[in-house]
């Protein structure tokens, strides 16, 4: 689920490209290369969901994303709210046990933020511990940010 989250609330690319070189002589040489965009650490972490399995293109066809709010220095953190485009089972859907779930025919919603570590943590009020999403304590939050 972290992968999903990450690609969720990044706009970093890492595609096959033909690139096309020239040697001494003026002949040309086409060649596939990975060409990326963004950050380097975000791009590193598109390849490793990419080797896991976990595609973009996958996850547009389950989730639409509603609203950005994009990174500032002052916030130091960005988020994305997103909709769970259909009703899935836990298993389904990348991400539906830990962002969300759906109560009735509702839609569901995840809100995914990224960002400097101490800053999310102050905010948080809930975490996943032990599989099941539970209350953050002061507790929590102190053990988080000494690690």
């Amino acid at each position: 689920p972290i992968l999903t989250a990450f690609l969720l609330c990044s706009d970093a690319m890492v595609e096959l490209e033909d690139v096309v070189t020239k040697n001494d002589k003026g002949e040309e040489k086409t060649t596939r290369e990975w060409v990326g965009t963004g950050n380097m650490t975000e791009r590193a972490l598109v390849v490793g969901a990419r080797k896991l399995g976990i595609e973009r293109t996958k996850l547009a066809s389950a989730y639409t994303e509603v609203v950005q709010n994009p990174f500032s220095s002052k916030r130091k953190m960005m988020s994305i709210i997103a909709e769970i485009k259909e009703k899935k089972t836990n298993s389904d859907a990348p991400g539906v046990g830990i962002f969300g779930s759906y109560i009735g025919d509702q839609s569901a919603f995840v809100c995914v933020t990224k960002g400097a570590p101490n800053r999310i943590i102050e905010r948080a009020t809930r975490m996943v511990k032990e599989g099941k999403v539970v209350e953050m304590t002061e507790a929590d939050k102190e053990y988080a940010l000494a690690k």
